[in-house]
């Protein structure tokens, strides 16, 4: 089963029926990664929003898993993470604190958030700054840290839109 299936998915805005999305098809199976490239008002946004059940189209159809996004748009957080252009800032909270909240968000239990967190600290070298709270943070600091929040959990599928927005070179 794909994990994405979208025909012919438009989406226009405003009175004037702006187009931003105009009969997109495609599949994406697990596993696979998809990217979408282009200018900036090319609709790339658009797209992910609707993938995620954020904004329904037009016209079209989405499916995820099999199940129709537009009328189940509860059903996507169960499976897919998004992490949009613009990061949640829970800017009281440690790193870790958000790792572990995002996690028992999509169902972990808090000892196996804890567990995920701390790998993903591990694995890429955020140790040093898992107890410092994200409002002592430059915004270059607090960028990583909230994009793995993105992969807390056991997820079918991440949704990125501009990743590696505020990423310095290294990181990126």
């Amino acid at each position: 089963m794909n994990l994405y299936n979208i025909q012919d998915l438009t989406k226009r805005y405003g009175t004037q029926g702006v187009l931003a999305n105009d009969a997109i098809s495609l599949e994406v199976r697990q596993g696979e990664m998809l990217g979408v490239f282009g200018p900036n008002g090319a609709g790339k946004t658009t797209l992910v929003r609707q993938m995620t059940g954020l904004l329904r189209p037009t016209s079209g159809r989405i499916e995820l898993l099999g199940q129709d996004v537009v009328r189940h748009p509860g059903a996507v957080p169960r499976h897919v993470s998004f992490y949009g252009q613009r990061a949640p800032i829970l800017r009281n909270h440690t790193v870790a604190e958000v790792l572990v909240y995002a996690g028992v968000l999509r169902g972990l239990s808090v000892s196996k958030a804890h567990r995920q967190a701390q790998a993903l600290l591990e694995r890429f070298e955020l140790l040093s700054i898992a107890k410092r709270r994200l409002a002592q943070l430059s915004g270059g600091q607090v960028r990583p840290p909230t994009l793995l929040s993105a992969f807390m959990g056991e997820l079918r599928g991440v949704v990125l839109d501009e990743p590696t927005n505020e990423l310095d070179p290294v990181n990126r």
